[in-house]
């Protein structure tokens, strides 16, 4: 049996072949950025939904399995963790098993980004070729890596859906939190 890391790698060796055989390549497009609301930006969007990508993949509804993991999953600009874009509240499903994504968005670039993508790591997958340009690579198990805000999407269809400044009450929480860190540091207690 193929270590899961070596999934992702043979699956995209075969897409490839496949992208060879047929004499092209697919390239993602850019999109342009959202107007600049606030320093800091709620968002909730689709990070990856049943549609095929410009890779040629498709994710199967609800292949990332239950989401116990979510709180150690980072909110990156473009796949780069040199660039966090903020923190992500919550990864959930819609109704057709498509990955949600609620985040808080601080990065001045990410948080004008007006699309998604999902990093992951692929545990089962298969190939559908039926000739032609029809082919493509469907995940049938993975786990989430990361969620990026993007510029140039590899799936068109991952869009931000809400884009919105922190109301009062967050911003109130926020500073709240902020306040009794401060305290715990004053007093010597860990924070």
């Amino acid at each position: 049996m193929t270590p899961p890391l070596g999934q992702a790698l043979r699956m995209q060796i075969q897409l490839q072949r496949l992208f060879e055989r047929e004499g092209f390549q697919p390239q993602p497009v850019e999109v342009g950025l959202a107007e600049d609301i606030a320093e800091e930006v709620i968002i909730e969007g689709l990070a990856s939904t049943r549609e095929r990508d410009f890779e040629h993949c498709v994710f199967k509804p609800f292949c990332f399995g239950f989401l116990t993991y979510t709180h150690r999953v980072p909110l990156l600009y473009r796949h780069d963790p040199s660039e966090v874009a903020g923190t992500i509240n919550d990864l959930g499903y819609d109704e057709w098993g498509q990955l949600t994504v609620k985040a808080t968005v601080t990065h001045p670039k990410a948080r004008r980004a007006t699309r998604l993508s999902v990093g992951a790591k692929i545990l089962e997958y298969s190939i559908t070729d039926n000739g032609g340009r029809d082919f493509f690579a469907t995940i049938t198990r993975a786990e989430v890596t990361d969620v990026s805000l993007v510029v140039s999407p590899c799936n068109p269809h991952a869009l931000v859906t809400l884009r919105r400044p922190l109301d009062e009450t967050e911003l109130l929480i926020k500073k709240l939190v902020s306040l009794q860190s401060l305290i715990r540091t004053a007093l010597g207690a860990p924070t």
